[in-house]
């Protein structure tokens, strides 16, 4: 209040502290590039780019010849709206232009830009005086108020982490059910489950966006899912590699671990992740650069035997029954009524009756978000305190609150308070990073142990086109080795042809040879042509 700055209510807490904790350090650098920079990093932004903008006046080219243009005007001056175009230049904040304007995939668009901008414009529309007036200006490139921000999601190494990690948790193999922690917030003498904590999340996500829990139970769509097979006999795989002339540590996967007690520390879990991870890591890639089937095929059986595993959904069943629980609130009346209970709790807010008398969801969600989000954000601090490692933020990228597309807005909401009019943000977007090799690759890999190359009898060669190749060398000609070999082989054909074939158009019906020899003759022919083609 005291520097007139707005609390926002849908930041969560942990960011409005850390705010507030760098004030004077956001209030010091206000309206500066550092300042932008300084207001992300609040936001644990680990993949962010800030970008600067230029405009850049920039001489035309004829398409065909690929030279500047000149055009002149009346009074013998350059015509600049004809000879150039204004585009924008897009530099990273710390760095200089010069390095990013050979690359047009740095430019942007003249209107694309300034369209957006009531100042760039006249009457809601682009002004063509200002365009004349930069065309007037004396400038080949010059620094604009423009800001971005972009960041980067790796969706590869998402897209293995997040089922990974959550199947192992969730699959039949229960040796997780001693790990637990304490979220103050709910309770300060409970500790809960560490994976009913993130069944809670779940549950809590899908209410806050005002969708049902469910979880779902068909299978008939889904035979395998990524997944490490804790189920998987190793003793039984390592035989069948020694059979083909290796050992699982020859071919990096012995490393790989089964669980066979109960997993009593996070440590201990995350040492199970990380090292079946990098088998996984290993394998995937001796499978990229096998140039032998023979060896890709063993591989192909380790990463089937150890990182596919059959979809089940027994851990959710009901006590005692073969049922699935239909939603995760459902399941956690069974497993812990300190959680169902608020649940239970969380979902009757923004709960009216509708014209029949029916329980319905309001319009206005604010005040249930609001409160979920206590929750959601009490249990990421104690999930932060047990998980004390930024290599697994990953699993707060389905948190509502959490995820990229969250944080973009409250960066946006600060940064907007405290940039100044010297400075415009164009905006914030995500590049998603789809760049896994593994499941994009697509490749045919044989081994060849013996073929046959079968020629068609209209390939065989008549007998005027083998006298016609005299004409296609001369005598200056010179030969490499190779050549010396294929003219020998020529040679060998002709005189096969001179000596044995009668001057007829069907080499066949050299009578005069058996069936065997004729045939060897055609082939011996047929070499030939293609020899000189």
């Amino acid at each position: 209040s005291m520097y007139g700055i707005p609390y926002y209510d849908e930041i969560p807490i942990k960011y409005q502290i850390n705010m507030m904790k760098s004030l004077n350090r956001l209030i010091k650098y206000k309206a500066t590039g550092k300042n932008i920079i300084d207001i992300c990093s609040l936001f644990g932004f680990p993949d962010i780019k800030i970008f600067k903008y230029y405009m850049l006046k920039d001489r035309k080219t004829d398409p065909i010849t690929e030279e500047y243009i000149f055009n002149y005007n009346a009074d013998g001056t350059e015509n600049n709206e004809m000879d150039f175009d204004l585009k924008f230049l897009r530099v990273p904040l710390e760095d200089s232009p010069d390095e990013y304007i050979k690359d047009p995939d740095n430019y942007v668009d003249y209107q694309t830009i300034t369209e957006g901008d009531r100042y760039w414009a006249e009457n809601g529309s682009l002004s063509d005086v200002i365009r004349k007036k930069l065309f007037e200006q004396e400038f080949n490139i010059v620094r604009t108020k423009y800001l971005s921000i972009d960041t980067t999601c790796e969706m590869s190494k998402l897209a293995f982490d997040l089922p990974y990690f959550f199947n192992m948790l969730y699959d039949d193999v229960k040796l997780e059910e001693s790990l637990k922690l304490s979220v103050p917030y709910i309770s300060n003498s409970t500790k809960f489950k560490f994976t009913d904590i993130f069944i809670m999340i779940f549950a809590l996500g899908y209410m806050y966006n005002g969708l049902k829990d469910s979880i779902m139970d068909t299978t008939g769509k889904i035979l395998y899912i990524m997944g490490f097979n804790f189920k998987a006999d190793l003793a039984d795989l390592g035989a069948w590699v020694e059979e083909k002339g290796y050992t699982l540590e020859d071919l990096g996967a012995s490393d790989f671990i089964i669980p066979n007690a109960s997993i009593l520390t996070y440590d201990q879990l995350l040492e199970i992740f990380t090292k079946n991870r990098n088998v996984y890591k290993h394998v995937t890639k001796a499978m990229l650069d096998a140039d032998d089937k023979h060896i890709y095929d063993i591989y192909k059986k380790l990463y089937d035997s150890l990182m596919i595993m059959d979809f089940t959904n027994h851990y959710f069943r009901l006590p005692g029954t073969d049922t699935i629980a239909s939603t995760y609130t459902e399941f956690l009346k069974y497993r812990d009524q300190t959680l169902y209970k608020i649940l239970v709790t969380l979902n009757n807010i923004g709960m009216v009756e509708d014209s029949e008398g029916n329980k319905v969801l309001s319009s206005n969600l604010t005040e249930r978000r609001r409160e979920i989000d206590k929750y959601i954000q009490s249990i990421v601090i104690a999930m932060q305190e047990y998980i004390d490692s930024d290599e697994f933020r990953f699993i707060y990228s389905n948190i509502p609150g959490e995820t990229a597309e969250f944080i973009q807005r409250y960066v946006i909401k600060v940064i907007t308070f405290f940039k100044s009019y010297k400075i415009e943000l164009l905006g914030m977007r995500t590049i998603y990073i789809l760049d896994d090799q593994f499941e994009n690759n697509m490749r045919a890999i044989d081994k060849i142990d013996h073929m046959d190359i079968t020629y068609w009898r209209e390939e065989i060669m008549r007998p005027e086109e083998v006298i016609n190749i005299l004409s296609r060398f001369a005598a200056s000609d010179r030969c490499s080795p190779v050549d010396r070999i294929y003219i020998s082989r020529l040679i060998t054909s002709l005189k096969m042809y001179e000596d044995k074939v009668s001057m007829r158009d069907d080499v066949s019906l050299c009578a005069s040879r058996t069936w065997n020899d004729r045939v060897k003759m055609q082939d011996e022919l047929t070499y030939t042509r293609r020899i000189i083609d």
